[in-house]
Order: structure tokens, then C-alpha cells, then sequence
């Protein structure tokens, strides 16, 4: 989902917003959504939503990308701008390297999983997910993703065509380990 597509897709943006919000916030962290929603500087009419919904609505996984060439203000991307020192919450030194800017690398960050899923169910909304990152990839002609997810992911984008490798340190955030990630597609 685009800006330039979202009035096809009904209530899905904000049911977007509302799933990831309460798998995103650290105790700690400012709220930068209103109400029940997540919504950051990052979400521009740059960006692409991807989200797997059930039959009756409800978003069971969700993620942002948004291209490394994004200029949004004096904002770029979230992983370049924590590296600039943008981001006070946000260590500096997320990648081993200076963060991409390229037309063919975007940024994948937002990711989530309905909490409660397990097993089976789990798995197949994963895929699901995946496979729309592949067709995405496809359709804006995306090379790789510099991505902070999970450090489980790994094993997630090995059920794929990606080649995942790390490209950051461990961050522990909100209980959860964190890493950026790249990913090659193909």
C-alpha cells in the first residue's frame, strides 16, 4: 500500500498503525502516535505498508519500507538518521558501516506479528509477509533491504529469496534484541 493507493484499501492504514503500536513503544520511549495509533516521522508519502490481514479485518503483520533516497524535511530514513544523531532514543552506531543511500536499497523497519499467534498460524502469516516483501521487491525494483528487526528474523528470510546477513549490533530495546540486517534480494 501507497499514498498513491490507500483510498483502495478502506480502513487498512489505520488498522495498520493500530496493530504495530503496541509491539513498537519501550516503556521509556516517547509516544510520537495519537490515541491507539503508532504513527512516526518515517511514515511519508515515500513509504510502502505491507500487511497480512485476516478474513475479518484484522492485521496480523505488518511493516514499513521506505526508500534510502527518502528526504522528508530534515529527515531521511530511520537507521540513517539515528546514525546522523537525529534520533535522541536511537544508538548512533546501528550499522558497521555508514547507512546506504541508494535507489535500489530501501529501508524495512515496523515490522510486526499480531501477539498471541503461535505455531502454524504463526508461520503461515510470516511467509505470507515475505512473500509480499518479494513481490514489492520486484515491483519497485528493490535490490536489498537495510532493515532493524528482530534478531530472530534470520531464520525468517531463509524460507526465501534472501540472502540476510548482519550489518549492526545487538540493540536491546523494550525487552527485545534488535539488529540491522541486509538483505539481498534474489
Amino acid at each position: 500500500m501507497s499514498f498513491s493507493n490507500i483510498h483502495r484499501h478502506g480502513e487498512l492504514f489505520g488498522k495498520i498503525m493500530e496493530a504495530r503500536k503496541p509491539t513498537q513503544l519501550p516503556s521509556n520511549w516517547e509516544d510520537t502516535g495519537t490515541g491507539n495509533h503508532d504513527f512516526d516521522q518515517y511514515d511519508t508519502p515515500q513509504s510502502r505498508w505491507l500487511a497480512i490481514q485476516s478474513d475479518d479485518g484484522d492485521v496480523l503483520a505488518s511493516l514499513r519500507l521506505t526508500p534510502t533516497t527518502a528526504q522528508s524535511g530534515v529527515y531521511s530514513y530511520m537507521i540513517r538518521d539515528a546514525q546522523k544523531g537525529l534520533l535522541e532514543d536511537v544508538p548512533k552506531d546501528l550499522l558497521f558501516e555508514d547507512a546506504p543511500v541508494d535507489e535500489g536499497t530501501w529501508e524495512m523497519t515496523r515490522a510486526n506479528l499480531k501477539p498471541g499467534m503461535f505455531g502454524v498460524d504463526r508461520d503461515v502469516v510470516r511467509y505470507r509477509l515475505l512473500q509480499q516483501l518479494s513481490e514489492t521487491a520486484k515491483t519497485e525494483k528493490i535490490a536489498k533491504f537495510v532493515a532493524l528487526l528482530p534478531t530472530n528474523w534470520k531464520s525468517w528470510a531463509l524460507d526465501h529469496d534472501f540472502k540476510i546477513k548482519p550489518a549492526g549490533r545487538v540493540w536491546r530495546v523494550g525487552g527485545r534484541d534488535l539488529q540491522a540486517h541486509i538483505l539481498s534480494v534474489g
